[in-house]
């Protein structure tokens, strides 16, 4: 697996329900003379999304895992050791995994993976996105941030193919937070 991208995408359903919706939020920030802050919802917002791409002879993952390593020393180890997000072993045999074999771990989350085109939750609005190179190969990033705003809208809010959505691609982590 191989680290293909990162991007902040914003957002926006094409109709006059969504512009509008923007447009009396926009009122309602105005009035207030406070800059608002609005969740995402299936009308516009923005994520931020890693993207990984496997070679087409490359197993598809079927699970994410989530562990939490315990003790104030593994911070320590970690900049010692490092971290390669991307590498693929068995499991035994990832250098982080040898790194921190002696450190005290919880399992906290399993989530099965069950499209050739994943997303998993990162965060708040942060994901990773998983899928195989020949799938992407062909596409521009423009492309890619829509097929990932779809997913997205998929997996959180149930939409369907029913609207199509404006993207805007940000350099990595411009204005993420704000």
């Amino acid at each position: 697996m191989n680290y293909l991208d990162e991007m902040t995408i914003e957002y926006f359903q094409n109709t006059e329900q969504a512009r509008n919706l923007y447009d009396t939020l926009q009122k309602i920030e105005k009035q207030m003379n406070k800059p608002l802050k609005f969740a995402n919802s299936e009308y516009f917002g923005k994520i931020h999304a890693t993207v990984y791409a496997l070679k087409d002879q490359e197993e598809f993952p079927s699970l994410s895992v989530l562990f939490v390593l315990h003790g104030e020393d593994v911070i320590d180890l970690l900049g010692k050791t490092g971290a390669d997000f991307a590498q693929t072993e068995k499991l035994g045999n990832l250098d982080f995994v040898k790194d921190f074999s002696q450190i005290y771990t919880s399992l906290v989350d399993l989530n099965v993976i069950e499209s050739e085109f994943a997303i998993i939750d990162k965060g708040i609005d942060d994901v990773i996105c998983i899928t195989k190179f020949s799938y992407v190969s062909q596409i521009n990033q423009e492309k890619l941030a829509q097929m990932i705003v779809k997913e997205y809208l998929t997996s959180h809010f149930g939409t369907d193919d029913q609207y199509e959505y404006t993207v805007k691609v940000q350099e990595p982590f411009a204005d993420f937070l704000s």
